[in-house]
């Protein structure tokens, strides 16, 4: 794995990969990090999509939660409230600089250093991701409207694990981008 998120000067064909296009397209002034002027924007632009994100899954999740009260389901509280929590852990991660000292935002050429396709990946997933979660946390909205409560409770924990996974690749990424220092000078 070091070897392929590490592996020099195999970034050359990224400005056509359909990753980056993607990303492009999904996230409003997403350019990537090939040209060191629009490094920095590119990243605050990332982040902002995935907290912008991460504040309607908060809102959407909250009115499931109000649901499962009014239902009554006690074994899906501790999970639920774990769920809001983590949600709110995300969104504060993602306010916060995580790059400590990395020289990735003013060195010119990373790709020499870092492939670049990794971090296209890692983003492209958690827009995949947190749309997954989206989407689950309305299915368990209509399932609680239409009161079809027999899995509620393994939905509830699967959206928990699903969160754990998003959180665990925005941190990933941050790492990548903080250790560049360490293999990029």
């Amino acid at each position: 794995m070091f070897k392929k998120i590490f592996g020099g000067g195999q970034n050359d064909q990224s400005t056509d990969n359909a990753t980056l296009n993607s990303l492009r397209t999904n996230v409003n002034g997403y350019v990537g990090y090939e040209d060191v002027k629009v490094r920095k924007a590119t990243d605050e632009g990332i982040r902002k999509y995935w907290y912008d994100q991460t504040l309607l899954l908060i809102d959407e999740y909250s009115k499931v939660q109000n649901q499962l009260m009014q239902g009554q389901l006690l074994s899906t509280w501790p999970a639920s409230n774990a769920i809001l929590t983590m949600l709110n852990d995300l969104r504060t991660v993602l306010s916060t600089d995580k790059y400590r000292h990395s020289t990735f935002f003013e060195t010119p050429d990373v790709s020499d250093s870092l492939d670049l396709e990794v971090i296209y990946v890692l983003e492209s997933e958690t827009i995949l991701q947190l749309r997954d979660i989206l989407d689950d946390i309305h299915k368990m909205s209509a399932k609680l409207r239409d009161l079809e409560l027999l899995d509620i409770e393994k939905d509830v924990f699967a959206v928990k694990e699903y969160i754990e996974e998003v959180k665990t690749t925005i941190t990933d990424r941050a790492e990548l981008i903080a250790s560049f220092e360490l293999v990029g000078i």
